[in-house]
């Protein structure tokens, strides 16, 4: 552990105390040519944490918002639960717990630490994050221990298109409880069938799913759609979506041929959420994380999306939304 003198923590308002430090080895603004040498799968090779010298995730200035929303909502959620059930969280690609901003060097808690340092974190019964890094899994281990948090959570290694294997950790989550589950991958690859499988082996579940509608979305759909050449992202698509239905309405092909991104967009956005109220989810919001992600919220009772709704009433920066 670094001596608190080589750690300057930045005075800022957050959402919840994030630990925010600045890293001064970091290069700051490297773009995706450069992530290809000083990254491995996200994980930052050139610094480390200077909290706790582990790995950090690299990414960018928008995670804040995200790491708001979610925290916002677990607030509310947990708040309004902890009386009327017991209460699990799940996380999948949760990474290290550590992230740093390539804009400008800080480092702050991801979402993982940010849910076990938040509040609420101990009217939760048990958390749970998975990754298929071990490098990762491990890190995020050392730090749920050094917080003294391993008798609620752990983190454990799994891939989500391993259906098996990811319904094998789940079934160590108590039956009759109430979860939380954020799912944040850094594409369009989340297969829907384990949306299906993890909302038949939790039973009562609510979901946040992080979308890259404006990066890997924006980047390929117009592709997938018209060249027989991008058949393999196309699949990708059509297991996130879990069926081919997006891709032979008419609609969303005339919106291709006219490079119409926005139309594209909104009609996978519209057929994921009617593929999700097929299985029970029919209560859904989105929340845009500027314009390279959208957090979509599912849950199969009204008080859920009441919640969410709720948890959007402030912005990151601590002002009232103006549109509430």
């Amino acid at each position: 552990m670094p001596n608190k003198g080589e750690v300057k923590v930045m005075a800022q308002k957050e959402t919840n105390n994030l630990r925010s430090a600045l890293n001064k080895h970091c290069i700051k603004n490297c773009n995706k040519e450069d992530r290809a040498s000083t990254t491995e799968e996200g994980i930052c090779i050139i610094t480390s944490s200077i909290i706790d010298g582990d790995l950090v995730r690299c990414v960018g200035k928008w995670s804040y918002k995200k790491i708001h929303w979610l925290t916002r909502y677990c607030s509310i959620f947990a708040n309004g639960m902890k009386n009327k059930w017991k209460l699990n969280y799940i996380e999948i690609c949760c990474g290290p717990g550590r992230c740093i901003i390539r804009e400008d060097g800080r480092e702050i808690d991801g979402t993982s630490l940010a849910i076990i340092n938040h509040e609420v974190f101990n009217y939760f019964n048990k958390a749970i994050f998975i990754d298929n890094n071990s490098n990762s899994v491990n890190a995020l281990n050392r730090r749920i221990d050094y917080l003294g948090k391993h008798y609620i959570a752990k983190a454990v290694i799994g891939d989500y298109n391993d259906i098996v294997g990811v319904k094998e950790i789940l079934s160590d989550v108590p039956k009759q409880c109430l979860n939380l589950v954020f799912i944040d991958p850094t594409d369009c690859s989340i297969p829907f069938s384990l949306i299906e499988a993890m909302s038949s082996a939790l039973g009562n579940a609510d979901f946040i799913i992080n979308m890259a509608i404006g990066t890997d979305l924006t980047r390929n759909i117009r592709h997938a759609i018209l060249d027989a050449n991008f058949i393999k992202v196309k699949m990708k698509y059509i297991d996130f979506l879990g069926n081919d239905d997006y891709f032979s309405n008419k609609e969303v092909i005339n919106a291709a041929k006219q490079d119409d991104n926005s139309i594209m967009r909104n009609l996978f956005i519209e057929e994921y959420k009617r593929r999700l109220g097929a299985i029970g989810y029919v209560y859904t919001g989105i929340e845009k994380v500027e314009h390279y992600y959208d957090l979509l919220f599912a849950s199969k009772h009204s008080l859920g999306l009441n919640f969410w709704k709720k948890s959007q009433h402030v912005e990151p920066s601590g002002q009232a939304r103006m549109d509430f």
